[in-house]
């Protein structure tokens, strides 16, 4: 009996994605359009209180106690944030950049359209890039004016206590970058998935 020609890749190909079209929607996708919603939502309120922040902080000093002490304090951190402010306003514009892409991505993938896959590992990336680019801000502006306001607060630099402090702070701050990463590694593991991108593919625009 004659056997039938092999199928060409691309046959291979169509006939696994009309197989895992089959299977429905995988489960990924709507809890991550679920989480991307939550968590955009907390990226915009986030940039709201930044901006909002930054126009009524001299106003909250003006609450604060009057004693020498407390207000040296207050001066040593109305000068960190002076000196952290180029940081700040980049952060805030990554911030809201990433927080419109996860949540386009977030609406898209509830909708069940191809091109959420696409947003959402625009997002992905973007958020990656922004991380970088906050470890690298960091270093620059978040260490040398902490360190600064420490000392004027009356920290001995070089000190046993400072030292302390200093290792506090390096090991948080990049713990906290990292663990920052940890979802959308996530959402890009999940959603590039085999089966998950054929369920995509399947879908309509």
């Amino acid at each position: 009996m004659e056997q039938p020609p092999p199928l060409s890749p691309e046959e291979v190909s169509r006939h696994a994605e009309s197989e895992y079209a089959q299977l429905g929607q995988p489960q990924a996708v709507k809890v991550f359009g679920i989480l991307h919603v939550i968590f955009a939502s907390f990226g915009i309120i986030s940039v709201v209180w930044a901006i909002v922040a930054s126009f009524a902080g001299n106003a909250f000093f003006a609450f604060g106690s009057k004693s020498a002490a407390a207000q040296a304090q207050m001066q040593a951190q109305a000068e960190m944030q002076e000196q952290l402010l180029p940081a700040t306003v980049i952060s805030t514009i990554l911030t809201a950049v990433i927080a419109a892409l996860m949540l386009y991505a977030g609406i898209l993938l509830l909708k069940k359209r191809r091109d959420a896959l696409k947003w959402s590992n625009r997002y992905v990336w973007t958020s990656l890039a922004g991380k970088a680019a906050n470890l690298v801000m960091f270093f620059i502006f978040t260490v040398p004016a902490t360190k600064e306001m420490m000392h004027a607060a009356g920290g001995t630099p070089g000190g046993p206590g400072m030292r302390h402090l200093d290792t506090i702070m390096l090991v948080s701050g990049v713990v906290g970058i990292l663990i920052s990463c940890i979802y959308p590694v996530l959402t890009w593991i999940l959603l590039n998935r085999p089966k998950t991108k054929a369920w995509f593919a399947n879908q309509s625009l």
